[in-house]
């Protein structure tokens, strides 16, 4: 990943996607089955599944990347640095394909509306879909 970012981000969605096949199907199935608690988040147990792994990948690299990184009107959920990029990532979970262009439209809009980008100076964005049926990114821009 770190020779996309140096490049283009355009590859991103298809490393992203390749991190994602090799998650063991017991950990989505185990991320189904948390505590009712988590389940009852803002966050929902397969999203920080998600997350998490993409995050984890993206530090492997030797990277700079955040999460949940505050601004004035919320959070995104990754911002990654590096090769004098920045890239803010949010990242939607479809419940299947058919749902995957709704939900790009809806990051979209929040990265936007909630200015993830504004305190990142030239920093790229970057939405993210993963279709939770299937277990691989759906749509992206």
């Amino acid at each position: 990943i770190s020779e996309i970012i140096a490049g283009s981000t355009a590859e991103i969605p298809r490393v992203f996607d390749t991190l994602l096949a090799g998650i063991p199907y017991d950990d989505y199935v185990a991320a189904a089955n948390t505590d009712p608690a988590v389940r009852r988040g803002k966050i929902g147990p397969r999203e920080w599944l998600y997350r998490s792994s993409l995050l984890s990948f993206v530090r492997g690299t030797g990277l700079s990347v955040d999460a949940e990184i505050h601004n004035r009107h919320g959070r995104a959920d990754m911002v990654i640095r590096g090769y004098g990029k920045t890239l803010v990532v949010e990242i939607k979970i479809a419940a299947t394909a058919g749902d995957a262009e709704a939900k790009l439209a809806e990051a979209l809009t929040q990265i936007k509306e909630r200015d993830y980008a504004a305190q990142f100076p030239s920093a790229l964005t970057l939405a993210i879909v993963i279709d939770d049926e299937q277990r691989k990114i759906a749509a992206w821009k």
